[in-house]
């Protein structure tokens, strides 16, 4: 009965392949993070085994998997998840996500979800809940081929950091953050740095 998986494959540089024992019990697992990170040259992971109804987190799991292309996440229960901080960060070769089963309305913290994804063209957010979250920062950081993010689910009415959230969005257009609230927000530093192809942004609701 597997509880704590953190770190059990961190820094396997060499590994291209896991088999894992398709009745492999997760359903008490209770920490996974970091658990593939800086797994390199890793080409698929197959998720369908965990359980993840007891994890609070999910921190850099996914960290550094240069060479994923697709992450299939459709039997993930994030209903208690509090922190998503890095899980994607580094993985280069992602091109679309779909996150629109994760229920985030415990998370608290998306720092660096995103970080350097540089070949994601689309997250699909659906539904998101984000009433809790309190950190956004760097959260799109150096997604430099993404060219819309669909923003209209987020809630930041108690998000205090939103700082370099789309630095290095070199390929952003267009950008509706009008829902944004920003009454909580003390950091915006680096918020729009290189977003080079933005044409116009509206920010006059901002507080």
């Amino acid at each position: 009965r597997l509880i704590n998986s953190e770190y059990m494959f961190t820094t396997c540089y060499q590994l291209t392949e896991i088999k894992f024992n398709e009745n492999t019990r997760t359903e008490n697992l209770e920490k996974m993070s970091s658990m593939f990170q800086d797994c390199s040259v890793l080409k698929y992971i197959n998720t369908k085994i965990f359980k993840t109804l007891k994890l609070t987190d999910l921190n850099y799991v996914f960290s550094n998997c240069k060479y994923l292309k697709e992450l299939n996440l459709s039997n993930f229960n994030t209903k208690n998840i509090k922190e998503l901080i890095g899980t994607f960060r580094f993985c280069n070769n992602l091109v679309n996500l779909d996150l629109s089963n994760f229920d985030t309305s415990k998370v608290t913290n998306m720092s660096n979800m995103f970080y350097y994804c540089s070949n994601l063209k689309e997250i699909n957010f659906g539904n998101i809940n984000t009433s809790s979250l309190e950190d956004m920062s760097s959260l799109f950081f150096e997604c430099s081929n993404l060219t819309f993010i669909d923003l209209s689910n987020i809630d930041t009415s108690v998000c205090g950091k939103i700082s370099r959230i789309f630095k290095g969005c070199t390929s952003l257009i267009s950008l509706d953050i009008s829902n944004f609230n920003t009454s909580k927000i003390e950091d915006m530093s680096e918020m729009f740095y290189q977003c080079s192809s933005l044409k116009s942004l509206n920010l006059s609701h901002f507080d």
